[in-house]
């Protein structure tokens, strides 16, 4: 098959843009940058601050004053059931009731099931 010069050029810049990964596509507006990871209550950083207690059934609508990273805490299994980086002035919402989490609008999945039986804490980590 002969490629024309804009098929080459495509095909360049495709491979070029293999080490990018697919984080160029990411839309939460989040710079990605990496946070310390925490699966429980134990590995969450000590410095963290917990800016939102929940009740049971309660929905979380949060807007961040910095930067950072966020991490929702499931208060009846000590599990961390969501974490990722958060902007100044974005919100992170749960909605127990369905399940869901958005990241400044954006739909993210959990890495556990939300339970609108259980409590929840979110804590915010600055950078």
């Amino acid at each position: 098959m002969i490629l024309s010069r804009f098929g080459w050029w495509m095909l360049i810049v495709s491979v070029a843009a293999l080490p990018l990964g697919c984080s160029m596509f990411d839309d939460d507006n989040d710079d990605d940058r990496s946070a310390p990871v925490a699966k429980t209550r134990d590995d969450l950083p000590k410095n963290a601050d917990r800016v939102v207690q929940a009740s049971k059934g309660e929905d979380i609508d949060w807007e961040s004053n910095g930067e950072g990273t966020v991490y929702l805490l499931d208060r009846e299994t000590d599990q961390v059931v969501y974490m990722g980086s958060i902007r100044q002035g974005h919100r992170l919402q749960v909605d127990v009731s369905k399940g869901k989490v958005r990241n400044n609008g954006v739909e993210v999945t959990p890495s556990r099931k939300i339970d609108d039986d259980n409590g929840y804490n979110l804590y915010f980590l600055s950078n």
